[in-house]
């Protein structure tokens, strides 16, 4: 379990150096020999945990495009059950986002669709704050792509607008790539 972490960090660490010296989200400096060590024990683990789950949403960036989908069936199965936890739902919330990024940049917007969708329905309360504001952004983005550039720009400029505002520019710089 340690070397999953050590892992895990490593990565972020290097993704995070990128973005702060060349100003881009790059999952292309994460090693090869941490995308395996990662992947390797998500495939080998037989039941998964909110562990699990946080952590295919932390990494699955840099996790093969066919490991993404057989992963997403293994946590969508098990959705009904965590999301009636707090620290379920936020979980469920962020892989939601991670996994909307995902298909919006491979352009896999019928994806995108039902995941907004679900995202839409877990992001009901005050504390989801945050991922109601993405899932805002998101509809912004794909309302542009179905031809209502104006109206969809101004829900995804509006959404980076209330990020930076609440002093989350980091955050905004990385969404504002996907306009």
């Amino acid at each position: 379990m340690n070397n999953i972490r050590i892992a895990e960090v490593r990565s972020r660490i290097r993704i995070l150096t990128h973005f702060k010296k060349f100003g881009t989200y790059h999952a292309g400096v994460v090693l090869e020999c941490d995308r395996q060590v990662i992947a390797s024990y998500l495939v080998d683990v037989e039941s998964w945990t909110l562990h699990e789950i946080l952590l295919f949403a932390n990494t699955l960036d840099f996790l093969e495009d066919e490991l993404i989908f057989i992963f997403f069936k293994r946590v969508s199965n098990l959705l009904e059950y965590y999301v009636l936890l707090d620290n379920g739902r936020e979980i469920y919330c962020t892989l939601l986002i991670n996994l909307l990024e995902y298909t919006f940049k491979k352009e896999q917007y019928q994806y995108t669709e039902v995941l907004l969708a679900q995202l839409d329905l877990l992001s009901t309360d005050y504390r989801e704050f945050f991922h109601r504001t993405v899932y805002k952004f998101f509809e912004g983005l794909l309302l542009m792509k179905r031809g209502e550039e104006v109206k969809g720009r101004k829900i995804a400029e509006h959404m980076l607008e209330t990020m930076r505002y609440l002093d989350q520019e980091p955050l905004a710089k990385m969404f504002s790539h996907l306009v």
